[in-house]
């Protein structure tokens, strides 16, 4: 077991997609709802996640495997890691904006977002999943 990944799991930066990274990598089953990194707080944990057990970026095309979401971010995932690093810094500061970060993560998923039929679009970026 992976001691730098157990203190994660119960440390205080963590949300529904980093989790999933967890599950996955850990082995065990997604959740239902197979999140993904909706935004640059999402994106930000999920990067902080894999700086603290490095030895699991070599795994990301499992993390492909889960959804059409996560298979469009794992294949962009170098570019939003730069993207997001070039605005928080190396670390990936969770007290940084990252709003281009946002717009590549916007390009990169609004595309599988508008053939998926659990979504209805609000309007002004909003939308709902059922």
């Amino acid at each position: 077991m992976n001691d730098k990944a157990m203190a994660w799991i119960v440390g205080n930066d963590t949300g529904s997609s980093s989790k999933l990274i967890w599950k996955v990598m850990m082995g065990h089953e997604p959740d239902r709802w197979k999140s993904y990194p909706s935004d640059a707080g999402d994106l930000g944990r999920c990067l902080r996640l894999l700086a603290m057990v490095p030895e699991w970026k070599g795994r990301m095309s499992d993390l492909a495997a889960v959804s059409p979401y996560w298979a469009a971010l794992v294949k962009n995932w170098p570019r939003l890691e730069a993207a997001m690093a070039e605005e928080t810094g190396p670390d990936f500061d969770r007290n940084k904006s990252a709003p281009h970060t946002y717009k590549l993560m916007k390009q990169i998923l609004d595309p599988i977002e508008s053939k998926d039929s659990r979504i209805i679009r609000l309007g002004s970026g909003a939308s709902i999943r059922f």
